[in-house]
């Protein structure tokens, strides 16, 4: 795993940690700040871990990690060794989110380029502040400056939607669900998205909810209620009328007291502490093929690293026709991993061998044996000078 991967990790930890921490304050918060807190999340974690990369290296405890690719061995040691090797480009870890990426960006942007098409071409007067659209057996929603009025709707209830509708258009709630969706594209894996822009959908129609229920009081409660005795469907971009709330749930919102009270000198420090757990480490992942350096700390890593003659590759097919997996091994059923750690020399000697974890004296002896056999390697480089650099080269015997 490399460090962009393990920063995205980092971050998707600390949106998760401060969802948590919203949904227990949320409640002494009004509507308003509920909201800009919910959105100030994934900014405040990417944000925060941004900046941590770009901080000196001395700034952190530097933990060493797994360091070379891993190297399968079998009793058809060059085939399944040429196999693995291959695999593991193919299943990249990198690639696969990469993936992920293209996959939600291109389905919301269709989801959008369809909502925008519909609207275009229903759109049948434009005002100053908004731009009426008539579409048929579709529920009232506003999305941007589109707004779109149940058809059905006598006059009354008209001017309530078409005021409703446009407290979403003046307070910018599609700007939101953009901004949440461009997060939930980025981190498409976290579990956690889904339920956040739930939340703030029904922030948005809470908020609206309250500032009309101070201007009409009952009038909009009774409405309400009638309203939702007929719906259509409607995009699930936009901001909707009507919203998978329960009526009741947002009679009672609109009839409660606001209990907000001055608590974010409590949330400040609730926020230091969240990331103070991601930042006091960090963890400096290599790509494939490089190896972590141990370095006193503060003197950060060599500019160039020690490498295999020929790189990897080489490495693989090297291994694959020396290594033999031992015949009494195979009998008893004796597989696992052999983590082999050694050090690469000024001069490109290999040195200081030792096996960093084992499986079995059979399997250890023969990982070694073979490591021991390697070529000198070219040596590392830090400031213009070769340095010594300690790697640990994992080796899979599997049956």
């Amino acid at each position: 795993m490399n460090s962009f991967l393990w920063y995205l990790l980092e971050s998707n930890l600390i949106i998760l940690i401060l969802f948590v921490v919203f949904l227990a304050l949320k409640r002494r918060l009004n509507f308003s700040n509920q909201r800009y807190l919910l959105l100030s999340i994934p900014i405040f974690a990417y944000l925060v871990i941004g900046l941590k990369s770009f901080l000196p290296s001395n700034a952190f405890v530097t933990v060493p990690v797994v360091h070379l690719e891993h190297i399968t061995v079998s009793n058809t040691a060059e085939n399944s060794l040429e196999l693995s090797s291959w695999l593991y480009g193919l299943f990249d870890i990198t690639v696969v989110y990469w993936i992920g990426v293209s996959l939600f960006l291109a389905y919301s942007l269709f989801r959008f380029g369809r909502l925008l098409y519909v609207l275009l071409k229903n759109k049948i007067k434009k005002e100053e502040d908004y731009t009426l659209v008539a579409i048929e057996e579709h529920d009232s929603f506003s999305f941007f400056r589109f707004i779109q009025l149940r058809p059905d709707l006598e006059n009354s209830g008209k001017q309530l939607v078409l005021e409703h509708e446009k407290i979403h258009v003046q307070k910018h709630h599609s700007v939101d669900i953009l901004i949440m969706e461009f997060f939930h594209i980025i981190s498409w894996f976290n579990p956690v998205f889904p339920i956040i822009k739930q939340e703030l959908k029904k922030l948005h129609e809470c908020e609206v909810d309250e500032l009309m229920y101070a201007r009409h009081k009952s009038k909009y409660m009774r409405f309400l209620v009638h309203y939702t005795l007929g719906t259509y469907p409607s995009p699930n971009l936009s901001n909707q009328f009507y919203h998978p709330l329960t009526i009741k749930k947002r009679l009672e919102i609109m009839k409660a007291k606001n209990q907000q009270r001055k608590i974010f000198v409590l949330i400040i420090p609730m926020l230091l502490f969240s990331t103070m757990l991601i930042s006091w480490t960090n963890i400096d992942f290599r790509p494939s093929g490089e190896a972590e350096v141990f370095t006193p700390l503060g003197k950060g890593d060599p500019d160039v690293h020690p490498q295999f003659p020929g790189g990897h590759e080489a490495l693989v097919k090297f291994m694959g026709d020396n290594i033999k997996y031992p015949k009494a091994a195979q009998k008893a059923g004796t597989q696992g991993t052999v983590y082999v750690e050694f050090v690469v020399g000024k001069d490109g000697s290999l040195s200081d061998f030792k096996i960093k974890k084992g499986v079995d004296k059979l399997l250890d002896e023969e990982a070694l044996r073979v490591i021991k056999t390697m070529p000198k390697w070219k040596a590392g480089t830090k400031d213009g000078k070769k340095v010594a650099v300690k790697h640990v080269l994992p080796i899979n015997f599997k049956l």
